[in-house]
C-alpha cells in the first residue's frame, strides 16, 4: 500500500514539473505576442546578430527574415491548435493532484497554480 503512494506521488510530482515546465517554455520562448515590446525585440535581435555575425547580403536577409515569419506562423498556428489540448491536459492534472494534498497543500497549490496562469 505504501509503495502504491509512493508511486501515484512520485507520478503526481513529475506530472507537476512538466506542466511547470511547459508554463516556462511557452511563456519564455513561444509566446511573442503575448509579451510587452521590449520583449519582442528577442527575435529582431536574433535576426540582427544572424545577419551581423555570418555577413548576411541584402538579399539572405531577405530570405532570413521570411523564413523567421514561417516559423513564427508555423509556431503560432501549433500553439492555437495544441494550446487547448495542453490546457484541459493541466487542468485534469490540477484536479487530480488535488485530490492528494492536505488543506494546507490544496491552499499552497492553489496559490501557485493562480500565479502561473496566463493574464486576461
Amino acid at each position: 500500500m505504501n509503495s502504491k503512494r509512493t508511486a501515484i506521488a512520485s507520478l503526481g510530482m513529475v506530472l507537476l514539473v512538466g506542466v511547470l515546465l511547459g508554463v516556462v517554455i511557452d511563456r519564455h520562448l513561444l509566446d511573442d505576442h503575448n509579451r510587452p515590446p521590449f520583449e519582442r525585440r528577442r527575435s529582431h535581435d536574433f535576426f540582427e546578430r544572424l545577419s551581423v555575425d555570418l555577413q548576411l547580403n541584402d538579399v539572405q536577409k531577405e530570405q532570413l527574415r521570411l523564413l523567421l515569419e514561417a516559423t513564427k506562423n508555423k509556431h503560432d498556428e501549433l500553439r492555437r491548435t495544441t494550446g487547448p489540448q495542453f490546457r484541459r491536459i493541466q487542468e485534469e492534472f490540477q484536479q487530480e493532484f488535488t485530490k492528494v494534498l492536505n488543506p494546507d497543500q490544496r491552499e499552497k497549490f492553489e496559490k501557485i497554480t493562480k500565479r502561473n496562469r496566463p493574464k486576461g
